[in-house]
């Protein structure tokens, strides 16, 4: 981890919700959590690992982000609301 969280976005047309589930499910198996239901997160930089994933599939829109939040507290709260933990 570098502090950062790596952030996608992604679109997915309206008629394409096998597409959108196909996204969620990659997004998740790369490690990303869902902040919203089209904005991923993740600690580790696999940015590119999510480009490659989708390359192939140009009607799924990807944009990517590098962000710091304002302190350590909002980035519990972000992976608080990203990842849910069973105990």
């Amino acid at each position: 981890m570098d502090g950062q969280w790596h952030m996608v976005i992604y679109s997915v047309p309206e008629t394409s919700g096998a597409l959108r589930e196909a996204a969620a499910q990659e997004a998740d198996w790369l490690g990303f959590g869902p902040l919203s239901s089209s904005v991923w997160l993740s600690p580790h930089d696999r940015l590119d690992a999510i480009k490659d994933s989708f390359a192939d599939r140009p009607v799924i829109r990807l944009d990517t982000f590098r962000a710091r939040s304002g302190s350590a507290a909002v980035d519990r709260d972000m992976a608080a609301r990203s990842w849910v933990w069973t105990r």
